[in-house]
């Protein structure tokens, strides 16, 4: 069961496509940035330890889990 949320434009959050080959971890544009300017700050403020990896390896990591996750339900179609 999930409860209805919303996302960044006030879209209801289709949990249905995130199990359904439509997966989006990695932000683009303008929430990227700020998610970068967060992760930034955070490293900055020792809310992170300091052998943290790098932002964009971590984006990468993401990148990663969600296009195997949309290619297994790709595969199952």
């Amino acid at each position: 069961m999930f409860f209805p949320e919303k996302d960044t434009a006030g879209n209801r959050i289709d949990y249905e496509a995130a199990v359904s080959g439509g997966l989006q971890l990695v932000p683009s544009g303008f929430a990227r940035e700020a998610l970068a300017d967060d992760y930034r700050a955070m490293l900055g403020d020792g809310m992170l330890p300091d052998d943290s990896e790098p932002f964009e390896a971590l984006i990468e990591r993401c990148a990663d889990v969600e296009a195997r996750a949309n290619e297994l339900e790709a595969d199952d179609v």
